[in-house]
């Protein structure tokens, strides 16, 4: 998967709010950061505020805007949205 679709397929996934789809698309060791400055780090972690907050927001659309891709090699890509 490239930089450019990750971001398409990670939106679709949390739309959907499919839990399992979108940790699929999670590293087991990722770092999961939220713009109120909430840190959640492994799958566990980032399970459980995604559940929570999938329960909050049922009705919200979700959507990512305005990819940069900082860095890239074959195995990764670090992208954040501006």
């Amino acid at each position: 998967m490239t930089p450019e679709q990750f971001p398409k397929d990670y939106e679709a996934a949390t739309e959907s709010q499919d839990l399992e789809r979108t940790l699929g698309l999670i590293d087991e060791k990722a770092v999961y950061w939220f713009s109120d400055g909430g840190r959640h780090v492994g799958h566990e972690a980032i399970k459980a505020v995604l559940t929570r907050n999938f329960a909050a927001i049922e009705d919200e659309k979700y959507a990512i805007s305005e990819v940069q891709v900082l860095a890239q090699s074959k195995e990764v890509a670090s992208c954040v949205n501006r």
